[in-house]
């Protein structure tokens, strides 16, 4: 289960990213012209993995249910120039995304997921046998399985990158060392050094990553590391090894 939630939030995300580009004019799609008809191959074949009723063998309903609930693909400043872009795409394209990226809005429901050992990387610490989680009106509480999710995915990118094995083993640590210290910490601290963790392993995976870029996000996550006290410290070394292979 945890890999078919990792799979469905990078696929998410993924899709948010190209729709706000659209939406924001940074890619836009041109009638006839190749490239425009990838884009739209893509939109319409994660469109549909969105409403399978079945992937991987889990029933996806209710994980997709609860995935909707808590926000949109699309903010309320990218919709209009959305709408202008796909507007020279197929129907069924107009259609699917439409569907995806429809408002949400505050749906009310509760949800409770019992997770049992979930962990990321080597010694990964294991969740109560009973977690339970409650997503109410579009907020989470007791997010450690979102937290979970968004590590994971780091995880999922750090494999796919095209590193040196040593910056690999290096982010690989680093992103266990901030998972083991998110059950640990408070919602928002644990929040903190996990967006601050997506930025630093996104730069250092990125094809031509930038030092000075490096130098500042590493920056960040030791200070918020340090913020959270002694249990941060493994965070602040690894971290400090990652910024000198650059």
């Amino acid at each position: 289960m945890r890999i078919d939630l990792s799979r469905l939030h990078t696929e998410r995300e993924s899709m948010r990213k190209v729709l706000g580009h659209l939406g924001s004019n940074k890619i836009s799609l041109r009638r006839g012209a190749a490239a425009s008809d990838k884009l739209q191959r893509y939109l319409a074949d994660v469109s549909d993995v969105f409403f399978a009723e079945a992937r991987y063998g889990f029933d996806n309903s209710e994980i997709l249910q609860l995935a909707y609930g808590l926000d949109d693909l699309v903010t309320e400043g990218d919709r209009p120039g959305l709408e202008r872009a796909l507007s020279g795409a197929r129907r069924s394209v107009q259609q699917k995304v439409g569907q995806v990226s429809a408002p949400q809005g505050n749906q009310g429901n509760l949800y409770f997921i019992h997770i049992e050992a979930l962990g990321i990387g080597e010694g990964a610490r294991p969740m109560s046998e009973r977690k339970e989680v409650n997503i109410k009106n579009s907020t989470v509480q007791g997010s450690q399985v979102a937290i979970d999710m968004r590590i994971g995915a780091v995880t999922n990118r750090i494999d796919g990158a095209a590193v040196d094995d040593s910056l690999n083993e290096k982010l690989k640590e680093l992103a266990a060392a901030v998972h083991e210290v998110t059950g640990k910490i408070s919602g928002g601290d644990a929040e903190n050094v996990t967006r601050d963790l997506e930025m630093l392993v996104a730069e250092a995976t990125a094809p031509n990553p930038r030092p000075t870029a490096m130098k500042r996000l590493g920056q960040g996550l030791i200070e918020t590391a340090k913020a959270i006290g002694e249990i941060g410290q493994p965070i602040v070394g690894l971290v400090g090894a990652i910024i000198a292979l650059f």
